[in-house]
């Protein structure tokens, strides 16, 4: 989150990509650096702070989400699965180091899709896309804790950083992707009454203005300025190339594509996006 953090965190420690894949399967080497850390300080009545990226949503769930729908299989149900495995394994890991509670710091609004993009943060689906996925797994979570015992309390800023369809706000972020350090003493606000555990999970009253927004998938022509020049980027590719990760939508046929290499020549491309529809 933000450094300098306040004088009442015992300590900090930076993992590297830890997915809720990865974490749910303990498969991560960041997963035993967790462990490790956790093993070699007293934190005995201390509350342990996960931070989640925007990774899982940015590169994973994007790709299965329209795949799942030309299947007519129910993207609720997935999401709800990976959420499911997560809370086990945070649950697990509670009992396991004896912690009172461990508290998910959600993960915030998204990189701009064009000029606030970086060249080491692969871009998948554009801003907007991103952060309705961001939505719908924080609404998961949050309805997941609420209706059942578990050690796991929720917190994040990212209605805050968000307009009513879903376009960040970069005046929270100080260089197009992260935290601006000048919001830190909103975000201790946010996460204090549930680390005192007097609630399961705190965020914007936006939350419930946003909650039952319905979304459908919608074609959106780019260009390639406005992909991060990232060394790989994945993509949803209007073509006519069968492809075994593809699908036909209403709006055409679509294929999954690794690189901007396999776009070719064309300087403009049809992809698909997530928009707000109600």
């Amino acid at each position: 989150m933000f450094r300098p953090l306040r004088d009442d965190t015992l300590a900090i420690n930076h993992l590297g990509a830890l997915t809720m894949d990865a974490f749910s399967r303990k498969n991560s080497p960041a997963y035993k650096t967790l462990t490790d850390f956790l093993a070699l300080i007293n934190f005995k009545g201390c509350s342990l702070v996960l931070c989640l990226s925007e990774i899982d949503v940015r590169v994973h769930y994007w790709r299965d989400m329209p795949l799942l729908q030309a299947r007519g299989m129910n993207f609720e149900a997935f999401l709800q699965a990976k959420v499911d495995s997560f809370i086990a394994r945070v649950d697990e890991l509670a009992g396991e180091m004896q912690l009172p509670s461990i508290i998910l710091w959600g993960a915030p609004a998204s990189q701009l899709t064009s000029t606030e993009s970086t060249a080491d943060l692969p871009v998948t689906g554009d801003n907007q896309t991103r952060n309705i996925l961001t939505h719908l797994l924080n609404s998961c979570i949050i309805k997941t804790i609420s209706s059942r015992p578990c050690k796991l309390r929720f917190s994040t800023a990212f209605y805050g950083m968000v307009s009513d369809d879903f376009v960040t706000n970069t005046a929270w972020l100080h260089d197009g992707v992260h935290l601006n350090f000048a919001l830190r003493d909103h975000c201790f606000e946010l996460l204090e009454s549930v680390v005192d555990q007097s609630t399961l999970a705190t965020f914007s009253p936006r939350f419930y203005e946003l909650q039952h927004a319905k979304f459908e998938l919608q074609c959106l022509a780019r260009e390639h300025a406005d992909i991060a020049k990232a060394p790989f980027v994945r993509t949803w590719l209007q073509s006519d190339v069968p492809s075994a990760l593809s699908l036909t939508h209403d709006l055409g046929q679509f294929s999954l594509v690794q690189s901007l290499a396999e776009i070719g020549e064309k300087t403009r491309y049809h992809e698909l996006a997530l928009r707000r529809i109600a």
